[in-house]
């Protein structure tokens, strides 16, 4: 008899429908915390003491490791939390590990030149996308950093929700 409980109770348990990881969100924007902020020496990518131009973020989800995001803006606040609008997937390798960085902006910041369109992004931002991938490049010993993708926002959201849901 105590069997058939055990059975039933791990039975009943097993099907219960698992909630998923969620991204933190405001307002259905997605959130990030800020770790670098533009104009610091990024960790790991100082080989030439040139600061980034870029803030990068990670963005807030129930797991420990959310994707890293490279928020175009002004200079923001270590440790800030914003809400931002995904853009773009940048995927590159270093060495043999492969990086990928969610391209975003600020929710509440409207910059005429960055479209949160990413076909308009791609066409009418190429220099800024060259601009970015040389960065890393001139950041990494010789040779190192390559194989630079860009994706679009779906791929960027789908990144995002990969790394919430563990897959």
């Amino acid at each position: 008899m105590r069997a058939v409980f055990l059975i039933f109770i791990i039975a009943i348990t097993s099907c219960q429908k698992k909630q998923e990881a969620r991204t933190e969100t405001t307002g259905g924007k997605t959130r990030a915390a800020v770790f670098l902020s533009a104009g610091d020496i990024y960790p790991g990518f100082d080989r030439v003491p040139v600061t980034s131009f870029f803030n990068i973020g990670r963005i807030l989800t129930d797991k420990s490791s959310g994707p890293n995001a490279i928020i175009l803006s002004k200079g923001l606040r270590k440790g800030s939390r914003i809400d931002i609008e995904p853009l773009a997937l940048l995927s590159f390798t270093r060495d043999t590990m492969r990086y990928k960085y969610i391209i975003s902006t600020p929710s509440d910041e409207q910059n005429p030149m960055l479209s949160s369109n990413y076909n308009d992004f791609l066409n009418n931002n190429m220099s800024l996308q060259s601009m970015i991938e040389n960065w890393f490049i001139m950041q990494s010993p010789e040779n190192s950093c390559r194989n630079f993708e860009w994706q679009n926002t779906y791929k960027a959201l789908l990144e995002i929700n990969r790394n919430n849901t563990g897959q």
